[in-house]
């Protein structure tokens, strides 16, 4: 056992690498060289990448036998990151690219260097709107949220030798429906003393900017207000903003922490949502609804099979109002008599008005149609069965 311990720890330290020996590759002033456990890792600036001869060379292994080096091994040196061109979304967004390589400094031929960082903006009502992409919910590929912004950097994709664009700290997608949306912009919130912290969230999925600032104290104690929201707001001088709004029912204060077991102002529960729940005014008992967690939008998709008269619906945001329907929505066929429990030979007249229809039904062999007239409304029969009977009429 003891000689087991021993052999093991000579094998641990026979990894001992002079990091001397590659000082003569590492002679770049742009380099930064650190030493993790057997590894020595190499770095670049922003928008470079450490190069052996043209090839990434992102860290040195420490084995055996000494450092593990390239056949090739050339002096490392950063190299510009190759960038794509800047996307384009459409004639109503236009583009710019605000900075470029740095490499290009100086250059007569700066236009031919790459962009590293465009801004974007809409052609149209540029303080309305702004550039927004759509992602879909992972939950329901039915359901999608919108995402504005107004610019994008080439960053290092992962560790080769060219660059992506990216959003927000996240690459930014290849496939992403672009479009212009209105945008609501809040200025930094000052409405809470020092003993309380607020982080960010981008609770609705809309905004690029902080639209809710959630609040927290020093343990054993809470904020007045648990949270604020950013909504958007129309300025008649100069377009749309946005002003920090307080819960329902919490009046606007400076918040503080107070102790968990004081009376505290009441924050309702945080609501997300941008209109009231669905009711089934907008749709009938053949449906099954989903909707986003924002209300934002709701999909109808028909409860046994087939497909709704009425895809989906969505939110008027700047009202917090549902879009109007001229029918509910319905997975029921137009109103058809041969869809009814009807006797051989009957025949009908139809009277139709704007919200329904009325059908007379005429019996054969001098018999009388029960009921002798029925109603067809919003797709649904009053009576579904009508029958024949021989009735004895006195003279």
């Amino acid at each position: 056992m003891k000689r087991i311990l021993i052999l093991f720890y000579m094998n641990v330290n026979s990894l001992n690498c002079n990091q001397s020996k590659l000082e003569k590759y590492f002679k770049d002033h742009n380099l930064v060289t650190y030493r993790d456990g057997n590894i020595v890792k190499i770095e670049c600036p922003t928008n470079f990448f450490p190069s052996n001869n043209g090839s990434p060379i992102d860290e040195i292994e420490c084995t055996q036998t000494g450092w593990s080096l390239p056949k090739d091994m050339q002096p490392v040196t950063c190299e510009p990151i190759k960038c794509p061109p800047v996307p384009t979304f459409g004639n109503d967004i236009e583009s710019k690219c605000q900075w470029r390589h740095s490499e290009c400094s100086g250059r007569s031929d700066k236009e031919e260097c790459p962009c590293t960082f465009a801004l974007f903006e809409c052609k149209k009502d540029s303080w309305e709107f702004r550039p927004a992409f759509q992602v879909m919910n992972e939950k329901n590929l039915n359901v999608s949220k919108w995402f504005s912004f107004y610019s994008l950097s080439c960053e290092r994709f992962e560790k080769t030798n060219y660059g992506k664009w990216k959003v927000y700290n996240k690459w930014f997608p290849d496939d992403a429906n672009v479009t212009c949306k209105d945008y609501a912009e809040c200025s930094l919130f000052r409405g809470k003393d020092a003993q309380v912290t607020a982080s960010c969230e981008n609770h609705n999925g809309f905004h690029e900017n902080c639209d809710r600032l959630t609040m927290k104290c020093p343990e054993g104690m809470k904020p007045s207000a648990d949270y604020v929201t950013c909504e958007r707001f129309t300025y008649e001088c100069c377009g749309y903003g946005g002003k920090w709004k307080f819960p329902p029912g919490v009046k606007k204060h400076k918040i503080n922490c107070v102790k968990s077991d004081e009376e505290e102002i009441p924050t309702p529960k945080p609501t997300n949502k941008v209109c009231e729940d669905l009711t089934d005014q907008y749709y009938d008992d053949t449906i099954d609804v989903t909707c986003a967690e924002d209300n934002s939008v709701c999909v109808f998709t028909c409860k046994d099979s087939g497909v709704p008269n009425i895809s989906e619906i969505n939110c008027k945001i700047k009202k917090r109002k549902w879009m109007k329907q001229k029918n509910q929505a319905s997975c029921r066929k137009p109103c058809d008599p041969e869809a009814l429990n009807l006797p051989d030979g009957v025949t009908w007249t139809t009277v139709t008005k704007k919200k329904s229809s009325t059908f007379k039904f005429n019996c054969p062999n001098n018999k009388t149609a029960f009921p002798m007239t029925t109603k067809c409304k919003k797709n649904k029969w009053k009576t579904e069965t009508i029958k024949c009977l021989s009735i004895d009429r006195q003279t």
